[in-house]
């Protein structure tokens, strides 16, 4: 176990339903926390306000669209479960 920072917030997905996600922010996790991202070793550019993050709860890699927040993002503290 671990104690991380959470982050928790709604955004609107391109077809317009408003999706929830509870995600870490890669650049605050230990890197043997993760698993390498599947798309080998050449990092791809996300447009401006597109974060690459984990998302909790689909335990994958997924992009988190700043500018399309609907509502508060929540930071908080939370004790997860290491992939090791």
């Amino acid at each position: 176990m671990a104690l991380l920072k959470i982050y928790e917030g709604h955004f609107e997905k391109q077809n317009g339903d408003v999706r929830a996600m509870r995600f870490l922010k890669l650049n605050e996790v230990p890197s043997d926390f993760l698993p390498k991202p599947k798309t080998g070793n050449t990092p791809k550019n996300y447009e401006e306000g597109v974060e690459l993050v984990w998302d909790l709860d689909k335990e994958d890699f997924r992009t988190f669209n700043w500018g399309s927040v609907v509502g508060l993002v929540v930071e908080k503290e939370e004790e997860i479960k290491t992939q090791r």
